[in-house]
């Protein structure tokens, strides 16, 4: 606490020596006038960085990643409920192309999908069936409880072109449920569901408004399975680009 206070009182010394200095030599039209440090714009997805320039407010990543086999984009993580216990634990989700699951040219999709409303990039996979469930998950981050946010995203199902032989083929999702979870807080969730009846190999772009009600969102996205358990998978896609959650008010 000394060597603060002696620094403070040395540098105050010569900042008052400089100024008269400075007032000695300059007329009161040639001094300059401070002005205040630039605030956060906090109504939009932009803030002012101290010193000049604009920085982005990353609320969440996108889904734009490697593709790949249990190969989740950055910030996101795979999630799987088995119901055979002699299942492997490891997901069998990916990041895929719209051409084909988790980028492999092997297993490509009955019709490739188009780039969807929400941009460009890669999409996440998530599996349902074979007596087994899994979902992706990340967090929504830097909200300001009581705003009101608005989150767009595109959703689909697809099927492989082949399975076991170019007779069979996946079977299509029933529909898709994604859930928005306040951090801290029970029961307060979101949850949309798509219905994906004569909506199959195509995107349908979603959108949730909600307030907030902490700084921070759990999201979880799955695929519902078809009512048999018949050993076929079937696939279920996100796709989440940029500026996917904007400031409504």
């Amino acid at each position: 606490m000394v060597k603060i206070t002696k620094s403070l009182s040395v540098g105050l010394t010569t900042a008052c020596f400089s100024t008269m200095l400075f007032m000695s030599s300059c007329s009161k039209e040639d001094a300059l006038i401070p002005t205040p440090e630039p605030a956060a714009n906090e109504s939009s997805n932009l803030r002012e960085a101290v010193g000049g320039g604009i920085l982005a407010v990353e609320y969440i990543t996108t889904t734009d990643g490697p593709t790949g086999l249990s190969t989740a984009p950055n910030k996101w993580d795979f999630f799987s409920y088995y119901d055979d216990p002699i299942f492997s634990n490891e997901p069998q989700s990916a990041t895929s192309s719209l051409t084909a699951f988790a980028g492999n040219s092997l297993m490509k999709w009955v019709k490739p999908l188009p780039v969807p409303s929400t941009g460009t990039g890669n999409i996440i996979t998530v599996l349902s069936g074979m007596n087994e469930l899994e979902s992706t998950q990340t967090r929504i981050n830097n909200l300001i409880k009581g705003k009101k946010y608005k989150f767009t995203f595109s959703v689909s199902t697809t099927s492989l072109a082949s399975l076991y032989n170019s007779d069979v083929t996946s079977e299509y999702t029933k529909a898709a449920v994604l859930r928005l979870s306040p951090v801290g807080l029970v029961g307060e969730g979101i949850d949309d569901t798509t219905d994906f009846t004569n909506n199959k190999d195509q995107w349908i772009t979603k959108s949730i408004e909600f307030i907030a009600k902490s700084d921070s969102y759990h999201l979880e996205f799955k695929g519902i399975q078809q009512q048999c358990f018949n050993g076929i998978p079937n696939y279920t896609n996100i796709h989440v680009g940029k500026n996917a959650i904007k400031v409504i008010n």
